[in-house]
This record gives structure tokens, sequence and C-alpha cells, in this order.
């Protein structure tokens, strides 16, 4: 029997996690980062910032964000840069 791979999920969000953390605007534990909180409204992230999340997400995944994808609902909150990364990566999260 085929012993399935882990659900790599929680390595793209441990991932973009780790990046806002460390990077964003404000001092922010990870731990407060959740699926739907507006990382943009928080204060967290702005628009330079997100420009720097996209380059670490295509470096990070091997993926290329078109820039019509750039857009305030794909980077607003964990879960839908997490959703963009997974559409990017063909559903492989």
């Amino acid at each position: 029997m085929a012993e399935q791979a882990a659900d790599p999920a929680p390595d793209v969000r441990a991932a973009v996690v780790s990046f806002i953390a460390a990077n964003g605007l404000a001092p922010v534990d990870a731990a407060t980062i959740t699926g739907h909180l507006n990382i943009i409204e928080a204060g967290i992230m702005d628009s330079v910032m997100i420009l720097e999340l996209v380059s670490h997400i295509e470096e990070t995944f091997a993926v290329t964000i078109a820039p019509t994808d750039i857009v305030v609902e794909n980077f607003d909150c964990l879960d839908s840069i997490v959703a963009l990364v997974t559409h990017l990566r063909g559903g492989r999260r």
C-alpha cells in the first residue's frame, strides 16, 4: 500500500506567517497571524511589503505571480495568500 505524502499546506502557511512576522511593518507575534486577520487593515503589511511577500513566495515556492493576481483580495489575509499559492502550485499546498 502506497503511503500518502503529508499535506504541505502547513509549510505554505508557516512560511508565509514566518515572513510576515519577521518583515511586517509592526512587530507581531506569529501566533496572532490567523487565517482571516486582515493584515493590511491591521497595519502589519502595506503595498510595498506585499510586493516583498510576492517575491518571497515566488522564490520559496517556485511559482510566478502574475501582476493581475497582485490584488488586495489575494493578499489581505493568510487564508487568501495560502489559497493563491495553492492555486499557483496546481492544487499542491
